[in-house]
């Protein structure tokens, strides 16, 4: 059997996280500290159902239980030892995980102030992993803290990248000193890295001057993340012309750029599936000709505009997005961009499946209602501050016209109470969560309360009481709802 077949009949198997249970479950039972020869004796003498599957389906289901989840990862926990554990579970996963190049292709290396393991020591150990791995596909993030502040702590890791040139596929530097990611830059001109695919830098203070042009050559270069830790309003001077454009397919760069000429660099960009970057724009952004993007599905924007959200508008309106389905946008400072009087919005809000606005103003119910009904094929919604924050009535409205937000599967919102001396306390939460009853495709729904509840009346424990059964019968038919409040006190429950 080939892999390509292995991976066809693996798709079939429509639980195969439940094999994988099976095949750990003497594992999780036995003590951390138990030898693999007591294991094996405590294992049940009929083997596991698991491991009358073919080889290769074996090997597709132990490289699929060691995905990680990047974004939950933090410092304190970033591991990636799942191919330890494997190895003492039993003889016969023991060898087929050290047989499995794909386990040892991926690391994370954690450095902070709390560690106390040796730099030369750690890179060794990586050298054994990668030993394993699959020559060409090897992936590495190091994620470190401000306690390296010398590159020279590091020397034996940039060694480590440096000896294995060839064999990257991913390459992500966190929080590094700004010397190690010079050098590891500086080391491209100097070593081949042609199996590189994805490169991601969390590290300058500001990205001014940086010379990126190792990156341009790299052949197979698709995926790129560059990060500042500068204050995001000062606009960086990127030469942003080291980038392989033509190539890309995922650009993060969360600098804030100018939309002119951030414009100029799109230009023949065709390949672009993911784009993220903070954008300031100015009333010359009208006169950049209008580019297209055909494959661009997520777009991900920061704007900070001056002095209106006309400005805004511009720069949005010059980006051509037939594929267009998942929209981030993110206001800074102060706009004037409405959804409803946006060209933008009319031609995109039809076809969009994930929208997160953020510091967008619904100046009137209307105007929400509208907005919302125009979002025909939603199916995640993400509000996000106090700006973007939706009366009870909204929901009232919606739960009137079902044919709204019907298809909606994942919602995230702010709430706030319209007038809290006459409306029923909780009243847009009530609201919130009686429309999620009549919503047939929600699952998951999160809700922010922003009404001052140090103003309400002495009957709030009742109606919070009320909404904690509403949010316990709602999470009796399916849907996972959590709330919270957000005001000037804590509220005296939350779920």
């Amino acid at each position: 059997m080939d892999m390509s077949t292995a991976r066809s009949d693996t798709r079939s198997f429509t639980n195969v996280r439940a094999l994988w249970r099976q095949a750990t479950k003497v594992f999780k039972k036995a003590p951390k500290s138990t030898s693999t020869a007591v294991v094996d004796q405590i294992r049940p003498k009929q083997s596991a159902y698991i491991f009358t599957l073919p080889t290769e389906i074996l090997m597709e289901i132990l490289v699929l239980s060691c995905e990680v989840d990047d974004e939950n990862e933090t410092l304190n926990q970033p591991t990636h030892n799942i191919p330890l554990h494997l190895v003492q579970i039993c003889a016969p996963l023991r060898d087929l995980a050290l047989h499995t190049p794909e386990l040892w292709s991926s690391i994370t290396i954690s450095l902070d102030h709390t560690s106390q393991w040796d730099v030369r020591a750690t890179a060794n150990l990586v050298e054994s992993w990668f030993a394993k791995g699959r020559p060409g596909s090897l992936r590495l993030r190091i994620l470190s803290s401000d306690y390296y502040h010398h590159t020279n702590e590091l020397s034996p890791l940039l060694k480590l990248i440096t000896s294995r040139a060839h064999d990257w596929r991913s390459l992500s530097l966190i929080h590094c000193p700004d010397g190690l990611t010079k050098d590891v830059v500086y080391e491209m001109t100097q070593h081949s890295f042609d199996s590189l695919e994805e490169i991601e830098i969390h590290a300058f203070a500001s990205m001014s001057g940086v010379l990126f042009t190792p990156l341009r050559p790299l052949p197979k270069l698709s995926a790129v993340h560059l990060r500042t830790t500068c204050i995001p309003t000062m606009t960086q001077d990127v030469a942003l012309l080291f980038l392989p454009w033509q190539q890309l397919s995922i650009l993060r760069v969360a600098a804030t750029l100018l939309a002119t000429q951030f414009l100029e660099n799109l230009v023949g960009c065709s390949q672009l599936r993911v784009l993220e970057v903070y954008i300031s724009c100015d009333e010359q952004t009208a006169r950049t000709p209008q580019i297209e993007l055909p494959n661009l599905t997520q777009l991900s924007l920061t704007l900070f505009s001056a002095p209106a959200g006309s400005s805004a508008e511009y720069f949005l309106r010059r980006l051509v997005l037939p594929a267009l389905d998942n929209l981030d946008l993110c206001f800074i400072g102060r706009h004037t961009w409405t959804p409803l009087a946006s060209g933008f919005w009319s031609t995109y809000a039809g076809q969009l499946h994930t929208l997160t606005l953020s510091n967008v103003s619904f100046e009137t119910h209307s105007i929400a209602i509208d907005v919302l009904a125009s979002l025909t094929s939603l199916r995640w919604l993400k509000l996000v501050g106090r700006e973007t924050r939706l009366m009870g009535s909204v929901f009232k409205t919606l739960q009137k016209h079902g044919s709204v937000l019907s298809r909606l599967e994942r919602l995230d919102v702010g709430v706030v109470d319209s007038d809290i001396s006459s409306e029923p306390p909780c009243d847009a939460l009530r609201s919130f969560m009686s429309f999620l009853r009549v919503c047939p495709s929600i699952v998951y729904a999160h809700v922010v309360d922003w009404t001052d509840v140090e103003e309400r009346r002495d009957d709030v424990l009742d109606a919070e009481v009320e909404i904690f059964m509403l949010q316990t019968e709602l999470r009796a038919s399916g849907v996972d709802v959590r709330w919270r409040r957000r005001g000037s006190a804590s509220g005296l429950l939350s779920g």
